[in-house]
């Protein structure tokens, strides 16, 4: 959120140590901190909990002209894109030439959040949904396989995309 003079808000991380890099980064690159500022140990539903109660406005608007708000995105480090392809050569699956970056995020419009692709015929409805909102393309998006995250009204399920357009079919 915006405060007067000054951006406020948080990050969260699913490895600690990747937070303190990304502190220690942040601060030798010149980016003041408050005094406040710091990195500590969350439950995932906690950190899901903060972000729905404060959202972060979008430039994206719903079909009533009302903004949407971002709930959460994750985006993985390097140590976990090379679990994630460690456990896809297992599957026997090609890694080489993985042109995609697993993301994942939820949006809040003023009717409710938005869940992200939950199946293939889901992941094409929404691309077409969000194309037709936006006139746009949309960036080509990963997603890892991985079980429903969140039940009730805030879940999030995954699903590999490569291709936006074809949901990696």
């Amino acid at each position: 959120m915006y405060g007067q003079e000054r951006l406020v808000g948080s990050l969260y991380f699913l490895s600690c140590e990747q937070a303190m890099l990304t502190k220690k980064s942040l601060t030798e690159s010149g980016v003041e901190f408050g005094q406040g500022a710091q990195v500590g140990v969350i439950p995932f539903h906690v950190a899901f909990e903060k972000v729905i109660a404060d959202p972060i406005e979008t430039e994206d608007t719903d079909d009533e002209g009302r903004p949407v708000y971002l709930i959460f995105r994750f985006v993985p480090d390097l140590g976990e894109l090379q679990v994630a392809k460690t456990m896809m050569e297992k599957d026997g699956l090609d890694v080489e030439n993985l042109p995609e970056v697993p993301v994942f995020y939820s949006a809040k419009e003023a009717d409710g959040a938005r869940t992200v692709f939950l199946s293939h015929e889901d992941c094409i409805k929404n691309v077409q949904e969000t194309e037709s909102r936006q006139d746009a393309g949309i960036e080509s998006i990963a997603l890892a396989d991985l079980p429903q995250l969140l039940s009730g009204p805030n879940e999030v399920r995954l699903c590999r995309v490569a291709d936006p357009h074809s949901c990696g079919a």
